[in-house]
């Protein structure tokens, strides 16, 4: 459950990160869809 809770913390602070660097490369939106079919 702790594991689980970290991952998503990590997944959150990632994605939140990438949102804002959207606005400087959309070349990112590809990196967050490899990313989400990781999960």
């Amino acid at each position: 459950m702790d594991l689980k809770n970290k991952s998503f913390r990590s997944h959150f602070a990632y994605t939140n990160a990438l949102k804002n660097d959207l606005l400087l490369n959309p070349n990112l939106v590809e990196a967050e869809r490899n990313f989400l079919q990781a999960f």
